[in-house]
């Protein structure tokens, strides 16, 4: 009987902390202003995963408005220890804010497709 109580322990505490392989997820894109002209240094902020705590990644962009980020996503199973693969839930979507100094802020939820999403904003001058 303790045989029995300490293997379904163990599998229980093992499977609630089961980790699935790392996903990793690019988010790139431009910010521009009004004219179509590249935001050099504007901040982008990726956040994703409200569900656990919540995660984000910030990046600047560059001397030509670009950025590039990537993400890593670590979906959760309890059931991968015990013979079940739960580890298929993918990043759906990512909330991205842009600010950059002159300009007004500006925040969007982003489709992830194919581990990949291309986000381009254009900030109004405030």
């Amino acid at each position: 009987m303790y045989r029995v109580l300490a293997i379904a322990v163990a599998c229980a505490s093992v499977g609630a902390s089961a980790k699935c392989a790392q996903v990793p997820y690019l988010v790139r894109g431009a910010v521009t202003n009004e004219l179509g002209k590249p935001i050099a240094g504007a901040t982008v902020v990726i956040s994703w995963g409200e569900f656990d705590g919540g995660h984000s990644r910030t990046v600047a962009t560059s001397g030509d408005g670009a950025y590039v980020a990537e993400l890593s996503f670590y979906p959760y199973s309890g059931q991968a220890v015990l013979g079940g693969d739960l580890c298929e839930r993918r990043l759906a979507s990512v909330n991205v804010a842009v600010a950059a100094s002159g300009h007004k802020r500006t925040r969007s939820a982003v489709r992830i497709a194919n581990g990949a999403a291309v986000a381009n904003y254009t900030l109004a001058s405030e």
